[in-house]
């Protein structure tokens, strides 16, 4: 439960243009977190067993968090000693074929004004916590004079600035909203948990809800 109030705290921090429809003052945040901390430490007191079968599931949740997030480099790990036994071959080309499957994932960032800075903060943010390597910069237009003139150099020069990462460029005719999401996502077969845009500020029209799982990259 703790780990609410320290969302809260890190949205309040890092995105506070974010629009919501229910705000939380900052001393109740602080009073939440501090109630279950003592509730906590009032537990183990009086039963430290519990500690236990904390340690038990915090263990098991971190190990399978780290076998996800480092689940290329393992692979390629694996790779490096199988490939030593000629009587692992088999082996050696599913898990060859498993880690390009993850290598090629495609990701997609949203843009509203493809300028180069955002863009290298997301191509950054995808370099350092993603496996995949292949990102797709999409900017949604509703006529063709308002597509900024810089966003396809800027593709460019990022795509040869980060050699291991494939950086491509699509333009969507239409008004960016979550229908534009769900069409894109059908339309390259990209679920949206591996999407992201920009944080949006205070006059943005929609609740980030409605777009199901795309993910904020901050700038």
């Amino acid at each position: 439960m703790s780990l609410f109030a320290l969302g809260n705290m890190l949205l309040k921090y890092k995105r506070s243009q974010l629009p919501r429809e229910i705000k939380t003052k900052w001393i109740l945040v602080v009073l939440a977190l501090i109630t279950v901390f003592v509730a906590l430490i009032g537990n183990i007191v009086l039963q430290p067993s519990v500690m236990e079968y904390f340690a038990i599931y915090f263990g098991a949740t971190i190990i399978i968090v780290g076998l996800m997030i480092g689940r290329v480099s393992i692979l390629r790990f694996l790779l490096f000693f199988l490939s030593k036994l000629k009587s692992c071959n088999f082996c050696t080309e599913r898990l060859k074929e498993w880690a390009n499957d993850i290598r090629k994932r495609e990701l997609i960032f949203y843009t509203r004004r493809g300028d180069l800075h955002v863009l290298n903060k997301a191509i950054m943010y995808v370099r350092d916590n993603e496996s995949s390597n292949c990102l797709t910069i999409v900017h949604a237009y509703e006529s063709e004079e308002l597509v900024p003139v810089h966003i396809k150099k800027n593709v460019e020069f990022l795509d040869k600035l980060y050699p291991k990462i494939r950086v491509n460029l699509l333009l969507v005719k239409g008004k960016f909203s979550p229908g534009l999401v769900d069409y894109v996502g059908k339309k390259m077969g990209v679920p949206k948990n591996y999407m992201f845009m920009a944080c949006p500020n205070s006059k943005f029209p929609h609740n980030i809800g409605e777009f199901g799982g795309v993910r904020l990259v901050t700038h």
